[in-house]
């Protein structure tokens, strides 16, 4: 093959065998591809470009170098002291900075990690990525091993920063076909021997070896030790305030993770969401994983083979497809702190905790999460059998904001075509209020703590909530917010029988009677001081909750 550059050409190439000639230069450009079914000789220049793709679909086929191989990739916007994590995409290479030399690379040692105690006790049930005495990694030299995760500061020095950086691979061939890479699994755990725990206290990091995209549930699918994997988000500047044996530690709210059944962002980040499902990982994306443990099938090898690869999205994007997922998140305003939590419905789940399909909350300062039927665990993912609408999930919420502060919980999206067709409840098992948060945000406030069973989700199903939401959900308040007087739209053939004001803390402030209401369903609320309240009202239809805001 003579010179070639899909970005001049405007095509893409896709070839039984290929060999590059010598002299001849190919470029692929950033989206393009090249893919070929079996063998590959480079006996020219191969240029990938970042988020360029390259792939063999034969996990049999040869890949010779005899020229010479370059991969580029460009990082995202780092942080003083961020870090990637990252891999190697070639047999023996190592990243090199074109705009600097590169300041620091870190290999981390399984077998020297224990959970921090303190982070495991603010955040019980969570998965724990920070060490008790920061000695599970050292300083690296040397090419980095196929598959394996690095930690990689590409800054010119820990005070450089806010900007992205370009990296460079040459060495050896692509990597192609199957490859593996040893997990290590701490078996003493934290001292207990419980197989949980030995988990939490086994996280190795990995990487995709290859130039091009890999599907991360086609990984997950063909690795029995991996339940689900972590990402690092590059949000938070590290500091004193988070928990960890550094001086300046870093932020688990960074840490975004996927399973069998979905993706959960990092709290710290964008509330924009992928759609549910598959996503590719980059080309040399590193990434975390916890080791369960797992003596069959690939036990404990991380393995990869050309099965998995993708010749688009070769990004750090999520694209993926669709099932009935709900995604809610709980927000404290006055302190700018959120996070999430994933619901999704499949056939492939239970009620029970399936392996690869539920996953344990991150320990986060602000956190919901939900509860299998039994109220135990604690989950930031949690998958389930099939949707059905009298579907009930019980949620936990966790702060650790010292002061009594107000929060909020509401919908950040659903997919499905099952459940996006019903109403969404949250029932405060607390106050006992019942709020429509397909409506509107559900508010309440909370001290410090740990409240596991705080709430039950609820679907639309007229047995379980006793509701005719079809016509209650006609019911308006307005103006809302209001001055001194608040009126009521009610449909037909709904008769109003009481309405009780509530606040945030759930403490019923006024109820009116229906004569005072009549004949205009008209009420006043000039005795309420300025804030926010929960208006009940019940009818012959049945019983709805609707936010006021009062000014």
């Amino acid at each position: 093959m003579a010179d070639y550059d899909t970005s001049v050409v405007g095509a893409n190439i896709d070839a039984g065998q290929l060999t590059i000639d010598a002299g001849a230069v190919v470029t692929v450009a950033a989206g393009d591809y090249i893919r070929v079914a079996c063998d590959m000789k480079v006996d020219g220049t191969l240029n990938v470009d970042h988020q360029g793709s390259v792939v063999q679909l034969s996990n049999s086929a040869l890949m010779t170098n005899n020229g010479t191989i370059n991969v580029n990739i460009t990082t995202p916007l780092l942080k003083p002291r961020d870090f990637m994590v990252i891999g190697n995409p070639l047999s023996a290479a190592v990243p090199v900075g074109v705009d600097n030399p590169i300041f620091r690379k870190i290999k981390q040692t399984t077998t020297d990690f224990r959970p921090h105690p303190e982070v495991q006790t603010m955040f019980p049930g969570g998965s724990n990525f920070v060490d008790e005495d920061f000695n599970d990694w050292s300083f690296h030299t040397g090419n980095f091993n196929p598959g394996e995760g690095y930690y990689l500061y590409p800054q010119a020095s820990l005070a450089d920063g806010n900007k992205t950086y370009n990296l460079t691979y040459q060495g050896g061939s692509l990597n192609n076909g199957v490859i593996t890479y040893d997990l290590d699994y701490n078996t003493t755990g934290t001292g207990t021997g419980d197989a949980t725990m030995n988990k939490n206290a086994s996280p190795n990091i990995i990487s995709n070896p290859y130039a091009s995209a890999i599907s991360a549930n086609d990984f997950l699918e063909a690795n029995d030790a991996v339940d689900e994997l972590y990402f690092w988000e590059h949000n938070t500047t590290p500091n004193t305030s988070f928990p960890g044996a550094n001086t300046a530690n870093f932020n688990m709210a960074d840490i975004s993770t996927q399973n069998a059944t979905g993706f959960n962002p990092a709290s710290t980040g964008s509330t924009t969401l992928p759609t549910s499902g598959d996503f590719s990982i980059a080309t040399a994306q590193g990434f975390g994983i916890k080791n369960n443990g797992a003596t069959t099938g690939t036990g404990q090898t991380a393995t990869f083979n050309n099965t998995m690869r993708r010749v688009d999205n070769n990004n750090t994007l999520r694209a993926s497809e669709n099932n009935d997922h709900i995604w809610l998140s709980i927000n404290s305003d006055a302190y700018s702190l959120s996070s999430s939590t994933l619901i999704g419905f499949t056939n492939k789940a239970t009620q029970l905790f399936d392996q690869g399909f539920d996953s344990e909350r991150l320990g986060v300062p602000v956190s919901l999460y939900s509860h299998l039927p039994d109220g135990t665990s604690a989950l930031g993912i949690q998958g389930r059998e099939a949707f059905v609408s009298n579907t009930e999930i019980s949620l936990g919420f966790s702060s650790q904001i010292d002061a009594e502060t107000e929060y909020s919980i509401s919908i950040l999206k659903i997919t499905g075509g099952s459940i996006t067709n019903v109403d969404t409840y949250l029932r405060d098992n607390l106050t006992g209020v019942l709020h429509n948060i397909s409506e509107e945000k559900y508010f309440f406030t909370s001290e410090k703590g740990t409240f596991n069973n705080r709430f039950t989700l609820l679907f639309k199903d007229r047995n379980v909530l006793g509701v005719d939401t079809d016509l209650l959900s006609d019911i308006k308040i307005y103006p809302n917010p209001a001055g001194d007087i608040i009126n009521l739209k009610m449909p037909n053939d709904t008769t109003l029988e009481t309405v009780t004001i509530y606040d945030i803390m759930g403490r019923a402030v006024k109820q009116i009677s229906v004569s005072s209401i009549k004949p205009n369903n008209t009420i006043s609320v000039s005795d309420l001081a300025n804030a926010s309240y929960f208006v009940t009202i019940q009818t012959n239809k049945g019983q709805i909750t609707k936010q006021l805001i009062k000014r």
